[in-house]
């Protein structure tokens, strides 16, 4: 990204090297009447979420600089105690543990996510059994020992009982793995 001072051009000259691919976008800069910093970023793509946090994270710090000129505090202390952070120390009877929301975050994501996969696999292996069954001969054989509330509950019980297998299976492995990281980070 290239940064330059482009003050004395016309906006109108600005937009029109946007449009053209010319300069992906211009930051203006101005004075509002309460001597604020009143400011736009003008760009044909404006969705660029880092983009937009890095430029206003700048004007923030640029603001901040300007509001404590002659003051004799330094601007560079002021963002190093904005930067503070709060480490999380979770508290259990084995006594305190650093961090813990995001093992919480990640542990329920990953078990959504399970529940999530076996409902869609699962739910369209049941679909598929019930309508071959349709289209094959062999159901008129079936029916004939057995009623169809029976036939489709057997069904349905057997579609579960594999689906529950699979996701048991899953489990087993992914605590396998599990307990291996645990045991390889201490």
């Amino acid at each position: 990204m290239t940064v330059a001072n482009i003050a004395d051009a016309p906006r109108e000259e600005l937009n029109a090297e946007v449009h053209d691919d010319a300069i992906d976008g211009y930051l203006l800069v101005e004075r509002d009447d309460d001597e604020l910093l009143d400011t736009r970023y003008v760009s044909t793509e404006t969705t660029n979420v880092n983009l937009v946090r890095v430029l206003r994270n700048a004007v923030r710090s640029v603001a901040v600089t300007d509001l404590l000129a002659g003051s004799g505090i330094n601007p560079d202390d002021l963002r190093r105690r904005q930067q503070l952070d709060v480490a999380t120390v979770t508290l259990s009877a084995e006594g305190e543990r650093e961090g813990g929301s995001e093992t919480a975050l990640m542990s329920t994501l990953v078990l959504a996510m399970l529940i999530y996969m076996t409902i869609l696999i699962n739910g369209h292996g049941m679909a598929t059994a019930i309508v071959e069954e349709k289209s094959s001969r062999l159901i008129e054989v079936i029916l004939g020992a057995v009623t169809a509330g029976e036939f489709m509950a057997g069904k349905i019980l057997g579609v579960l009982g594999a689906g529950l297998t699979q996701l048991g299976i899953w489990l087993i492995v992914a605590l396998a793995a599990l307990l291996q990281a645990l045991s390889l980070a201490s």
